[in-house]
């Protein structure tokens, strides 16, 4: 069973061990990351800050469509999360589709990138993604930082992502 689907480009780090673990315990965490999987040392770095207790897994995009259908139909827990969004519209382009809403966590400042809210900033691609998945069905809880304990959806802030791409 999958627990939760989370974007954040932080993967795994400390709200991840304080916030997410005791609100949604799991036997595992999966990574969906071309490029960490191909990472050994990056990937040791994440299995070393969760406890023994949870197994973690990092997949690619074509590994993922197979065994993220697994893990839905497993009796353990599992949290999935992705680096970014357009890992979660390659694996919709594979055929795999998310119905539960998915966690929004950073998405830290790049250089093409416009502030949507506090810690959510997006580049016209990733706006253009989010678009693309919510209109085929994709919800989101966006968690800006801060003191806001609030989530807010995509469609909340469509239209400010839209006006900051112009």
């Amino acid at each position: 069973m999958i627990s939760l689907y989370r974007i954040d480009d932080r993967i795994i780090h400390g709200q991840t061990m304080i916030k997410l673990l005791p609100q949604y315990p799991c036997d595992g965490i999966i990574i969906v990351d071309n490029n960490i999987v191909q990472n050994k040392p990056l990937f040791r770095i994440y299995k070393q800050v969760v406890p023994d207790t949870i197994k973690v897994f990092c997949f690619s995009v074509n590994q993922a469509t197979k065994k993220l259908l697994e893990a839905q139909s497993s009796q353990k827990k599992y949290i999935i999360i992705f680096k970014n969004i357009k890992t979660v519209k390659d694996l919709f382009d594979h055929g795999y589709q998310i119905t539960d809403e998915i966690s929004v966590g950073t998405a830290s400042k790049k250089s093409d990138a416009h502030y949507i809210v506090d810690g959510f900033a997006l580049n016209n691609e990733e706006i253009d993604v989010f678009d693309y998945l919510d209109n085929n069905g994709c919800r989101f809880s966006i968690i800006p930082m801060g003191g806001a304990r609030r989530t807010i959806s995509w469609k909340d802030v469509k239209e400010k992502a839209q006006e900051a791409k112009s």
